[in-house]
């Protein structure tokens, strides 16, 4: 059986893409692996990856005496049955066990025993079929101990080990209402100061989650380990996901918003003190770039610094809970993040890229997809959502109304840009793992309709002169049915003839005149059909920006239906 990992050994280059903090690299002794999203993680045994709402730690490993790194999470039950079958969601999590896997490298892990598991939680008398997560471990000098906090029902549970490797030993319960107002906390992470070891806990309250705390994690006693006091240091909009990471000194307060199980954009705060004052004062700003897919369709999980001398790579490990709200494939999705000249954070959402965790220094994949959101997952609802938040258009999508009904909340003749592909057999055939994909039709009228994306190029992500092919899977019927794949430097929509909704935000709305587009790059002619088929149109480019898109001309009722939609450089 051929061995499939996490991540594979990438070849050397000299002219490396560089970012605001990383500087350009020669080196022939790199050692760039790289990470795939948008797929399930194996250990290097092959065996599944179930990790989430954990974390990431450095300790010093018993079995080797030296420093690796520990990557807790939790394993549910659901997580399984997903895997196996990536087209059905399932209502519930059912917690099995915190997962422990190890690396030397960030990239390859190895399996090791549960540091706690459903068994454990049950012989100590406590409920193990309600609710445990949101996770991780800090070690304690006083006691020359590891501690692993979790929320446990409506608590959050303590467990104890010599080991980092545990098993971890249930030690006590705490009731979280002195600390926060709640028994238990909203959403958590354990974050660890690279510069002084001391364990945080990073957390809001249960109910009334736009408060947002900060506690150090200690002695409490000479037996008990627990919160050593507590701050709060946000108040405002309602967040989740809350997580923290430490860039050039200074702290950031992260989370997401608050919506469930579903994928949202990452904001952040900033301070000099890890007990803050954070600015700008309870206001939470977004990441630069999540807005066009949503983080690469994930809430905030953890983060990771790695450090390098004066260097600093920090990697934002995302959660995709896909077995509970159905958000695409895999659990895991990891980017580099990179920084403005004033350190405020850039997300740079990759399907693909190749980090060496000795120099911290990271660069695009080759087999990157450069478009964002080619799944349709991103948008949570069916498009348009009425209720808040209130979207008309496709994140990450521009579409142009040029005849045919628009797009309109309260419009009972409005199309719908999106749809669900709940036919388990229908989405087996295409192979999409998802549950939406992009609809472009008209119940009511004959209608020409554009649908493209902006692709363009940045000092993190850049898109170089080559070949590529555009690639996306499709099906439809209908009279009339015409339908284009096509790729143009004409990146700029037309002037608006019609702004067709006031939603006017990532995607931009129009009604045009109606005149062809000049598509100088390439374009074709697919024939669709009932079952999905994969088309690809392959081209050259000397350099982005550019404009990837789909031009479809039906009559009455006529429908196309898109999902998969990749733009990869040529081998």
């Amino acid at each position: 059986m051929k061995r499939r990992s996490l991540l594979s050994k990438a070849s050397k280059h000299c002219c490396i893409a560089l970012t605001a903090m990383m500087m350009c690299s020669c080196s022939s002794k790199s050692d760039y692996r790289t990470i795939h999203n948008d797929t399930f993680w194996n250990t290097t045994d092959g065996s599944p990856i179930n990790s989430q709402g954990g974390g990431i730690f450095k300790f010093l490993d018993p079995q080797t005496n030296s420093e690796r790194y520990f990557w807790y999470g939790v394993h549910y039950a659901e997580a399984d049955l997903y895997r196996d079958e990536p087209t059905k969601r399932h209502p519930k999590c059912s917690f099995k066990g915190v997962t422990l896997y190890v690396s030397d490298n960030l990239t390859d892990w190895e399996s090791s025993d549960y540091a706690l598991s459903f068994n454990d939680v049950k012989k100590w008398g406590f409920d193990a079929d309600g609710w445990l997560g949101r996770m991780g471990v800090t070690y304690i000098e006083e006691s020359q101990t590891y501690a692993l906090f979790i929320q446990h029902g409506s608590l959050v549970m303590v467990c104890t080990s010599k080991s980092p490797r545990g098993p971890f030993a249930y030690h006590r319960h705490i009731d979280m209402t002195a600390y926060c107002g709640t028994s238990n906390t909203g959403d958590q992470t354990v974050f660890v100061d690279p510069d002084t070891n001391i364990g945080y806990l990073i957390y809001s309250k249960a109910r009334g989650r736009n408060h947002g705390f900060v506690s150090r994690i200690g002695m409490t006693s000479p037996d008990s380990v627990g919160l050593v006091d507590c701050h709060r240091v946000f108040v405002g909009e309602g967040r989740e996901g809350n997580c923290m990471f430490k860039y050039k000194g200074a702290y950031y307060m992260c989370a997401s918003d608050l919506w469930g199980w579903d994928c949202s954009h990452a904001y952040y705060l900033k301070a000099d003190n890890i007990y803050g004052p954070y600015e700008p004062v309870n206001n939470m700003q977004k990441f630069v770039n999540v807005e066009r897919d949503f983080a690469h369709q994930t809430q905030t999980g953890f983060f990771y610094t790695l450090r390098n001398g004066q260097d600093e790579t920090v990697i934002y490990c995302g959660d995709r809970w896909a077995d509970f709200a159905n958000n695409g494939a895999g659990y895991n999705q990891w980017v580099p993040l990179s920084f403005d000249v004033e350190s405020n954070p850039i997300f740079n959402s990759l399907s693909s890229w190749e980090l060496d965790h000795k120099s911290g220094k990271w660069r695009v994949g080759k087999d990157n997809n450069y478009v964002l959101n080619g799944n349709f997952d991103a948008d949570r609802r069916i498009i348009p959502e009425p209720v808040k938040p209130r979207q008309a258009f496709l994140t990450g999508w521009d579409t142009e109304f040029i005849c045919g009904n628009v797009v309109a909340h309260e419009d009972t003749l409005s199309p719908q840009l999106n749809c669900h592909n709940n036919v388990n057999e229908q989405r087996r055939g295409a192979n999409a793992l998802f549950k939406m994909s992009l609809n472009i039709s008209d119940k009511y009228s004959s209608f020409k309709r554009r649908v493209s994306q902006r692709v363009v190029s940045t000092p993190t992500i850049p898109v170089e002169k080559g070949r590529y092919t555009f690639k996306a899977k499709m099906c439809g019927e209908g009279d009339t049915l015409n339908v284009k794949m096509f790729v143009s430097t004409s990146v700029d929509l037309p002037d608006s003839h019609h702004v067709a909704s006031l939603d006017v935000d990532n995607g931009v709305i129009h009604r045009t005149s109606g005149s062809t587009m000049p598509y100088d790059i390439a374009e074709t002619n697919v024939d669709v059909t009932e079952t999905w088929q994969e088309f690809s149109l392959d081209f050259s480019c000397d350099e982005a920006p550019l404009r990837i898109g789909f031009e479809v001309t039906g009559g009455k009722g006529a429908w196309v239906h898109v999902d998969n939609v990749s733009l990869t450089k040529a081998e």
